[in-house]
């Protein structure tokens, strides 16, 4: 269970970085087929926007991933036992 739910976190954050990066290319391509005579002059600002949002994206999805481990570890420590006997309290008995 533990590595099933780690591995789904994992593909959601590789998921969600190849998204990124696919409308970052689709949206390219789109401008070049607008306008085929005038080239792309590459702004800086672009640039640093696409890499400061990748980058903002990784960290964004290993702080997820770090909080699916914690809770994960939480989880295990703090749940009860399914096959523990536990006396039915008088509310259930009466009812």
């Amino acid at each position: 269970m533990v590595s099933t739910f780690i591995k789904k976190a994992v593909a959601a954050a590789g998921i969600a970085l190849a998204g990124h990066d696919i409308g970052q290319l689709f949206s390219s391509e789109e401008k070049q087929i607008v306008y085929p005579d005038i080239p792309l002059i590459p702004s800086t600002e672009t640039h640093t926007d696409s890499f400061a949002n990748q980058i903002l994206l990784i960290i964004f999805g290993i702080i997820l991933i770090i909080i699916a481990i914690l809770m994960l570890i939480f989880y295990r420590r703090f749940k009860t036992p399914v096959n523990s006997k536990s006396k039915p309290s008088s509310s259930s008995r009466s009812a």
